[in-house]
């Protein structure tokens, strides 16, 4: 199976979604502190609240217009509600927070038009702020996965694109791309993205996620290539042996190869790991 669990740990301005941490057990991408790390001092304008009970400081009250506002074009209209905003980091920064609330909550489309914003604004000021490119490329990322969650993994390739086009050197965005091939049902265009990860995780910190050598073990279980993913779910295991999914794909392509002892071993230690896999 894929592995829902995701190596991108604690984000400051996306980095380490960009880069990757590979120890395996951290979950889904921790949005909501994209931006806060950069959050410095008071901020000036006021968007319109997602209406998260989580949310620490509520933010309620539209922009409103003023002499010094900066009108938005009929497309950013549509991408960025019908408020007149400023472009600053206050603005950008709060547009940021309130997508990834979004995208906690579930709410992907708010998320994906919150950070379309993002995207479509970018020239305004962060180009020159950002030039690792770091907050873009995590609005990308982000949107991607909220168009995963949504089924339109189409669209989510896309924007893992230019996840990678904007961090070549990073793992993160080739592992949810991959994901996204083998829900497209194309194992071995996200074998070569996993491949890249892995590499690119090795090169950074000296090893390869869990998730991606887990995920690319069942992208050899739909290929039929048993061995293979035997090894990938072995390497995920000795990583971090506590990884219910490393040992459920490894006890389906032992079942495959006819090691019954193996499978059913394998399949006791997932169930022991995480009840989802008991049968």
């Amino acid at each position: 199976m894929i592995s829902s669990v995701r190596h991108t740990g604690l984000l400051l301005l996306g980095f380490l979604i960009l880069v990757g941490v590979a120890c395996g057990d951290t979950a889904e991408p921790e949005a909501d502190i994209v931006a806060t790390a950069a959050v410095k001092g008071k901020l000036e304008y006021s968007l319109p609240s997602a209406n998260i009970v989580s949310q620490s400081q509520p933010i309620t009250t539209p922009i409103q217009p003023t002499a010094t506002s900066i009108p938005t074009t009929s497309t950013q209209q549509s991408s960025c509600g019908s408020w007149v905003w400023i472009p600053s980091d206050s603005t950008f920064i709060k547009i940021n927070i309130r997508g990834s609330q979004y995208y906690k909550n579930g709410q992907y489309h708010k998320a994906i038009e919150d950070f379309t914003c993002i995207i479509l604004n970018w020239d305004k000021f962060w180009a020159i702020k950002d030039p690792p490119n770091l907050f873009l490329a995590s609005s990308y990322l982000l949107r991607g996965y909220s168009y995963t969650k949504l089924g339109e993994n189409d669209k989510a390739v896309s924007d893992y694109r230019e996840v990678i086009n904007l961090i070549p050197s990073g793992a993160t965005g080739y592992e949810f791309r991959a994901d996204a091939y083998i829900k497209l049902g194309e194992p071995e265009k996200a074998i070569e993205d996993y491949t890249v990860s892995i590499d690119n995780d090795k090169a950074l910190i000296g090893f390869g996620s869990v998730s991606a050598f887990t995920n690319r073990s069942w992208a050899f279980i739909v290929l039929q290539q048993y061995e293979k993913a035997i090894n990938d779910a072995t390497e995920a295991i000795s990583i971090n042996p506590e990884f219910a999914d490393s040992y459920y794909n490894r006890a389906i392509a032992y079942d495959n190869l006819g090691q019954k002892d193996k499978a059913a071993a394998d399949q006791k230690k997932a169930c022991e790991l995480d009840r989802k896999h008991c049968r």
